[in-house]
């Protein structure tokens, strides 16, 4: 088995049965978890902001408004999808 260069300071990146480094899992982000939800057709939805507080100065049809979900827009998609690792 040929040591390669760096083995010794990151020991888990080599894979024993193929002797050949590994690189590391992509982590969720945690926060566009609790943020984004995927349809079962694939769509991105978040919820609106300025729903949570400070209610009484928006009317009701603003609030009914923006209690509803959407979908993520174009140009977030992109980003929002790395965050989720799709």
């Amino acid at each position: 088995m040929q040591a390669y260069p760096g083995t010794r300071r990151y020991p888990g990146l080599i894979d024993q049965r193929e002797t050949r480094i590994q690189m590391p899992k992509m982590k969720t982000h945690r926060g566009a978890v609790a943020r984004f939800k995927v349809t079962g057709s694939g769509k991105l939805m978040h919820r609106h902001p300025m729903r949570s507080h400070l209610l009484a100065k928006k009317n009701s049809k603003r609030t009914r408004r923006l209690a509803l979900e959407s979908e993520v827009s174009a140009g977030d998609r992109r980003e929002a999808k790395r965050l989720l690792g799709m």
